[in-house]
């Protein structure tokens, strides 16, 4: 383990993200199993705290990287299924699906002197379809029981109301639609008016349903406090990422009403995949080829720049635009200074 480092091209802590979290779980998880592990922040600055704290999870630096570079350390880079290359210069590249290869643009099936992981057994599954490889499967979960149990037990809205969620949805084109005797609150991230993480758990919590138009940790959140989930087939979302991982108890499709349950069999599920994270975590490793030291000896570490329009953005600016047109790219865009202006 002493002759190998872990980057993980990650940014900052948000906790309305599930793959920014389980980025930073992971470079928790190596840490406390006895690897190196670092973040490598990318994207703007934050005013807030960039690392969640109670978490092992330093940021790589320039000393870092020459102290690193002295003592001959593999490097070994992990990166989302988004980012496209070799953006940090890593000796061995891991290439971690947190998602659906491409589903926001992108590369479908990487090269073979690459190593893939997978996110869930789902899409494991879908990768093996597209490139008859079969890659291991990684699990951490998004939620942690301690945040469930924290919610208020008084609703902050007056009524009876459903929540929707359909961000990438919107982004993306699409124009979800809900019919219901009750109030329908759409659930955002990136408006002036969109609501915090625990306002965000409390609608959840209290809800008369949760409408979901992809794949989102809100249907798992849901489940956990026994609210019915309805999800809502379209193009881009036909499967549950973590059914196999975190159950579908709890969660329908339309044209299915909804359904009340026991979150029992919901948070027993959650508590499995966290005492799993470990284990899976060292057989994933095994099954990570590192490249001969003669082919890495000249790696050069470059650290990410942290402006708002960095080499980062402009990459999945142009991918985004081939694959998805300009309107796409647009609504994307959109989002990204929303988030900038309003800081989240």
């Amino acid at each position: 383990m002493g002759d190998r480092v872990f980057y993980i091209y990650s940014p900052p802590w948000v906790d309305w993200s599930a793959g920014t979290k389980v980025l930073h779980y992971l470079c928790d998880a190596l840490n406390k199993i006895g690897e190196d592990s670092f973040l490598a922040i990318h994207g703007p600055k934050s005013k807030f705290e960039e690392t969640r704290f109670g978490l092992e999870t330093p940021i790589l630096n320039k000393k870092l990287v020459e102290q690193h570079r002295r003592e001959l350390k593999h490097t070994i880079v992990i990166y989302p299924e988004g980012i496209t290359g070799n953006p940090l210069g890593g000796s061995t590249t891991v290439r971690w699906l947190l998602n659906y290869p491409s589903l926001l643009g992108g590369t479908k099936v990487f090269s073979k002197e690459e190593n893939v992981w997978a996110y869930s057994r789902n899409i494991a599954e879908g990768y093996f379809l597209l490139s008859k490889v079969n890659i291991p499967v990684l699990f951490i979960p998004a939620i942690e029981l301690a945040e469930i149990d924290s919610v208020s037990q008084e609703s902050a809205i007056l009524g009876k109301y459903e929540v929707l969620y359909a961000q990438k949805f919107r982004a993306l084109g699409g124009k979800p639609e809900v019919r219901s005797e009750n109030r329908i609150i759409e659930i955002t991230r990136f408006n002036l008016d969109s609501t915090s993480r625990s306002e965000t758990l409390n609608l959840v919590k209290f809800a008369q349903k949760v409408h979901v138009f992809e794949n989102t940790s809100i249907a798992s959140e849901a489940a956990l406090f026994g609210t019915p989930v309805i999800c809502h087939k379209n193009k881009l979302f036909d499967t549950l990422i973590a059914e196999h991982e975190l159950g579908i108890d709890g969660i329908s499709w339309h044209p299915s009403t909804g359904m009340v349950t026991n979150p029992v069999n919901a948070r027993r599920k959650l508590e499995e995949a966290w005492i799993s994270v470990s284990q899976n975590l060292v057989l994933a490793l095994q099954n990570t080829a590192m490249r001969p030291d003669s082919l890495t000896l000249q790696s050069e570490i470059s650290l990410p720049n942290r402006s708002v329009f960095s080499k980062h953005v402009f990459s999945r600016a142009r991918v985004l635009i081939q694959q998805k047109g300009l309107v796409v790219f647009g609504r994307f865009m959109m989002n990204y200074v929303r988030r900038i202006i309003n800081q989240v």
